[in-house]
């Protein structure tokens, strides 16, 4: 029996499907909390498989004489910690799944969306943000280098700025929509000021889930947005125009190739999910089209994660991996064969 395992890891979760049978059927979704994301220490990447697929292994114990192959699309996976990913899946996996792997591969998650999806352009906007273009040269980063540098229209930029505006609004007295989201946010009475300075300090502390608790404040301020508050609707606007304005950068600068006046894009992410978030995108993207030769229009293909493209490159995977090797080395998957 032929077993497909997809693996989305972004920065604030991880799920996992588990396909099997002829003709194939699901057998077992689910999410954990521990992420490949680009805040984990390479040190820590074998334990977090562990832990991640922990259910899927037991899954598969009681799938006797199966042939596993799993693909992970991960928001952490980058040139640098290649080598990383590379050895954790050759020393995990057959630990795991025993003789039933048969290979396992990992990927960035722009990666994994445009190889699935057959694109030349990739943006995704939930914890962090990335825009990757295929051209005639290779695959093409723009953005995507972590919160310090880039992750440019993100949940965690949105979460950070709402964050300090609300802030502001209790420094000066003022009863605002964005302050009191913040407390509901963390949990809080309304007006226990001391517990919510006390909150600041603790996601000052750069600890592994900071970034992901302060994107979460996102949900709740693009809520805000759609409901008229005007600070929360600029905060979000201002975001989703410096997605946008790196989208078309990206675009301009590595064209794609045969592209001449429509080019089909993959949208990902819970961000763009929302309304607000999506209506701002657009209409940014489509301002700066207006004065972009010979490019005119982006048609989207908009996805929720990165589960399904998993799956669909653990199903290549099974067939072959040739499609991967055309790759430029920095943004081709990893893949064990056991």
């Amino acid at each position: 029996m032929n077993v497909i395992i997809g693996v989305d890891s972004g920065g604030t979760r991880t799920s996992v499907k588990i396909i099997a049978g002829d003709p194939p059927g699901l057998v077992l979704q689910y999410e954990a909390l521990a992420t490949l994301d680009g805040s984990l220490s390479p040190k820590q990447y074998g334990e977090t498989l562990r832990k991640v697929l922990a259910r899927a292994a037991a899954q598969v114990l009681e799938l006797p004489g199966c042939s596993v192959h799993l693909f992970i699309s991960a928001a952490g996976f980058s040139p640098p910690v290649r080598h990383e990913f590379l050895t954790a899946l050759r020393n995990v996996m057959p630990d795991l799944l025993g003789d039933s792997v048969a290979a396992a591969g990992a990927a960035n998650d722009g990666v994994s969306l445009m190889l699935a999806y057959e694109s030349s352009l990739a943006v995704i906007a939930g914890t962090g943000s990335i825009v990757l273009v295929r051209s005639p040269e290779g695959f093409r980063q723009v953005g995507g280098h972590d919160w310090v540098a880039c992750d440019q229209g993100s949940g965690f930029w949105i979460g950070l700025r709402s964050i300090r505006r609300a802030f502001n609004d209790l420094d000066q007295g003022v009863d605002s929509v964005l302050l009191q989201r913040l407390y509901e946010h963390f949990g809080l009475p309304l007006d226990d000021d001391e517990r919510l300075v006390a909150k600041a300090y603790d996601l000052a502390v750069a600890h592994a889930s900071m970034k992901r608790e302060i994107a979460r404040f996102a949900a709740s301020v693009c809520g805000a947005a759609e409901r008229g508050d005007l600070v929360a609707q600029d905060i979000v606007k201002a975001e989703a125009e410096e997605l946008a304005d790196l989208t078309i950068s990206a675009v301009r600068r590595f064209p794609p190739p045969g592209v001449t006046a429509d080019l089909t894009g993959v949208l990902c992410g819970g961000l763009l999910s929302n309304e607000f978030y999506r209506k701002a995108f657009d209409n940014q993207v489509a301002m700066r089209l207006s004065s972009t030769s010979p490019l005119t229009a982006i048609s989207w293909r908009q996805v929720n994660n990165g589960l399904d493209a998993a799956v669909v490159l653990a199903t290549k995977l099974a067939n072959s991996d040739l499609e991967f090797m055309s790759i430029d080395e920095d943004h081709r998957p990893v893949v064990v064969h056991f």
